[in-house]
């Protein structure tokens, strides 16, 4: 049977309205996700003010900085945020301070609000060799009667803690049976040297012809300054697999010894 006119003109509406549709959809203009390992703001404390003992008079103001220095919001807990960058009515503890933009890229600061009791804490610390747990931290406080902390839950009275690994540590002190005390954010470092360890890894596999050299539109390794700056890159690059490119890979010890580096501070050292 034909079709009629009037089919015909229905066929061609539902057909252009469901080319429509599809020209409408919405797939193209989709983001991709942000990288917020290089897009993340960072974090600076600007003051703190302690309070007495058992009281919460003190306060933390922290600073972002990245683009768009008006888009950012603050929390301590990393859920619930706001637009003031300055904390009142603290007691006396350290606190983990967040600052978001608006890609939701977060970071983290540390900020201990002191306790103005007047207790004096001082941390040595020995490093730990790469990639095992030799390091150490002795504490001592400017009173006795107290006991002492790496991580805020089981508290002794001796201020030595011993087979640490490369890492940060929180360490505290109070009066024994109270709650008054201070504490001091600690780094325990592997002490791997970059001029006497990096530098041969990178120079050996990646500052080479036709790699991280001058006249490529890559970073030159040979500069301390660009390895610094792509430390992090590099250390994930190199343990994923992607880093040295082709057939010439490097050793796990060799992974291990750039990772503490960096984890370090990539430090000139």
């Amino acid at each position: 049977m034909p079709i009629s006119k009037n089919y015909t003109v229905l066929l061609i509406v539902f057909i252009s309205s469901t080319i429509m549709l599809f020209h409408s959809c919405q797939y193209n203009s989709i983001l991709p996700p942000v990288d917020c390992e290089n897009n993340s703001p960072e974090i600076n404390i600007i003051s703190i003010q302690g309070t007495p003992c058992g009281e919460s008079e003190g306060s933390i103001e922290v600073l972002a900085t990245g683009e768009n220095e008006d888009d950012f919001s603050y929390s301590l807990d990393g859920e619930n945020f706001q637009v003031s960058n300055i904390f009142t009515n603290l007691s006396a503890k350290t606190y983990q301070v967040y600052a978001r933009n608006k890609n939701n890229c977060t970071s983290m600061i540390e900020a201990s609000v002191p306790d103005d009791s007047g207790i004096v804490l001082e941390v040595e610390v020995t490093n730990t060799d790469c990639g095992s747990f030799t390091g150490s931290i002795l504490a001592t406080a400017s009173i006795s009667n107290v006991e002492f902390s790496i991580d805020g839950d089981k508290f002794q009275s001796s201020g030595t803690f011993s087979k640490l690994g490369q890492g940060s540590y929180n360490v505290q002190v109070r009066e024994i049976n109270s709650n008054c005390g201070t504490s001091a954010a600690v780094q325990v470092p592997s002490g791997v040297s970059y001029n006497n360890t990096v530098k041969n890894i990178i120079e050996t596999n990646c500052a080479i012809s036709g790699c991280h050299v001058a006249g490529r539109d890559i970073p030159d390794f040979k500069d301390f300054s660009n390895v610094q700056e792509n430390a992090s890159t590099i250390k994930l690059r190199v343990n994923n697999g992607t880093m040295p490119p082709g057939n010439r890979a490097i050793t796990e010890q060799d992974k291990q010894l750039i990772t503490c580096w960096v984890d370090d501070g990539a430090l000139d050292n």
